[in-house]
């Protein structure tokens, strides 16, 4: 497994782990954010390596499925690629601001400017 893939597959587990069984959800979570070994969570668990690696296997798939139905992740990098866009454009914007004469204008511009910024954020506070 690259680290794509791991990356993908925390971020699906975030999304996704309150609709897996329990067993699941604390199998993924030593798993993918603990980073703990198929051998010591089978310890921990007091089962067997095959059992756990089946959990995980099944687990994932599950979170695959799930994503590939409701597309929350995918949702969530289309945001996050808008968000940087626009928030790149806001920065030009205070650039060509900042040379303006007309002060009114100005002010005016990096008011509007600022609640767009505010409302941003708040948005991807949410996501």
């Amino acid at each position: 497994m690259n680290l794509d893939e791991f990356v993908r597959q925390v971020k699906l587990f975030e999304i996704y782990q309150t609709l897996l069984k329990p067993n699941q959800k604390e199998v993924l979570a030593l798993y993918l954010e603990k980073n703990f070994s198929i051998s010591e969570i089978a310890q921990i668990k007091n089962t067997s390596r095959q059992a756990i690696f089946k959990t995980i296997t099944n687990s994932l798939r599950n979170i695959e499925e799930l994503e590939s139905l409701l597309g929350f992740l995918k949702k969530q990098n289309i945001f996050f690629n808008n968000y940087k866009s626009i928030e790149q454009c806001l920065n030009e914007l205070l650039k060509i601001i900042e040379k303006e004469d007309n002060l009114l204008l100005k002010n005016d511009l990096l008011n509007n400017i600022s609640k767009l910024q505010k409302t941003i954020n708040k948005m991807k506070e949410e996501v």
